[in-house]
């Protein structure tokens, strides 16, 4: 029914400069024509991640604004996507293993007597999660400084210091 704004949204993803619709018209036809080779050239690979087999894999967001701030090729996007997706597992089995800590402190207060080695054995747990999630960010930080070339480099370090993308 939609299928004819799924190009137009990929061609604004790709996009040079901030578009607000095809039709208006203080947008150059020229800005459009390159984001329709750009989509033509990683169109498989894009949707294929966007809407493929099992659904999205929870970071099309982030992998569209880096493929398109940074301009990453289809073997850049292909990595970018399994390093963003193993931090995003990362950060939900921490956020997990934090829960898990929060409920045996909670059952500690439902307890007869105090217990300081379950209290510290749950705190244990907590600063286990967050140790293995700055190991495993680490990883990622790594990864993606061996995919990006030089100036992608330079452009992804703005978007951290701006905001516009968290590791």
């Amino acid at each position: 029914m939609y299928s004819h704004l799924r190009a137009w949204r990929f061609a604004y993803a790709c996009a040079e400069t901030p578009v607000r619709s095809p039709r208006s018209a203080t947008t150059s036809k020229h800005s459009y024509e390159r984001a329709y080779e750009r989509a033509e050239q990683l169109g498989s690979l894009w949707l294929s991640f966007a809407h493929g087999p099992g659904g999205g894999f929870g970071v099309r967001r982030p992998l569209r604004h880096l493929a398109w701030k940074l301009d990453l090729d289809a073997e850049q996007l292909r990595l970018m996507a399994d390093i963003l997706n193993r931090l995003k597992t990362a950060r939900a089995q921490a956020e997990l293993d934090r829960d898990r800590a929060d409920a045996d402190l909670a059952d500690l207060y439902e307890a007869e007597t105090y217990s300081p080695e379950r209290a510290a054995s749950a705190l244990a747990q907590r600063a286990d999660a967050i140790t293995r999630l700055n190991t495993d960010t680490a990883t990622a930080l790594e990864r993606i400084f061996d995919v990006l070339h030089v100036d992608q480099r330079r452009e992804f370090a703005r978007m951290l210091r701006a905001g516009e993308f968290a590791i």
